[in-house]
């Protein structure tokens, strides 16, 4: 590439206004001069966003949302009826069980002998120890941790986490016609919950 073409490619900072989709100025125009990707492209009309380390905190999910959710297993399964605690033992087992032989998760719930048989809430008590013991992201998991959530935001004791400028450039996003989508490893059913009941208000409406 030429010098000629360089520039042309570079803009220079005294030119810059690279607010949210170019729209606006700020002071990090100088920053053009040693990036040639702006924020937001000017004319954009859709933006990818993760959720940890973007717009929440990694560490929401690792010492709130996790620790909430087993913690409260054993509350959340006292209003369980009968066949939905059997519900949630069996898809509990079955993470278990596509686990191979060797896995520690595994190992934790074959150590607990039988015990845990003779009362569904502590046979499901036990499997989400073991599989959360051993970071395990599965089905069953998942689905049971997102009921707990849900509980949890629904009485006021969660609220979802996300940083102080999200929110703004949000409203920004909203107004000029960008698309805000979020690509995650989270279940759809979380990232709602997170979002609905977030620090800032109901961001999904």
């Amino acid at each position: 590439m030429s010098t000629e073409e360089q520039a042309i490619k570079k803009r220079k900072a005294e030119d810059a206004s690279n607010g949210f989709n170019a729209a606006t100025d700020v002071d990090n125009a100088a920053d053009l001069t040693q990036n040639t990707l702006p924020i937001l492209p000017r004319d954009c009309k859709n933006l990818l966003l993760d959720i940890e380390g973007c717009t929440t905190a990694i560490s929401f999910v690792h010492d709130v949302l996790f620790p909430f959710a087993r913690n409260n297993v054993q509350k959340y399964l006292e209003d369980v009826e009968e066949a939905d605690l059997t519900a949630i033992a069996d898809s509990l087992v079955k993470d278990v069980n596509a686990l191979d032989e060797g896995h520690p998760s595994r190992k934790e719930i074959e150590s607990a002998g039988d015990a845990s048989d003779e009362d569904i809430k502590k046979k499901i008590c036990a499997h989400v120890n073991a599989l959360m013991n051993n970071d395990v992201k599965a089905t069953g998991l998942k689905a049971l941790q997102g009921k707990i959530w849900k509980a949890g935001y629904a009485s006021g004791e969660l609220k979802g986490h996300i940083y102080d400028d999200f929110k703004p450039m949000l409203d920004w996003c909203k107004s000029h016609g960008v698309s805000v989508n979020i690509y995650s490893s989270g279940s759809i059913g979380a990232q709602k919950l997170l979002f609905g009941s977030s620090t800032a208000g109901d961001l999904c409406s």
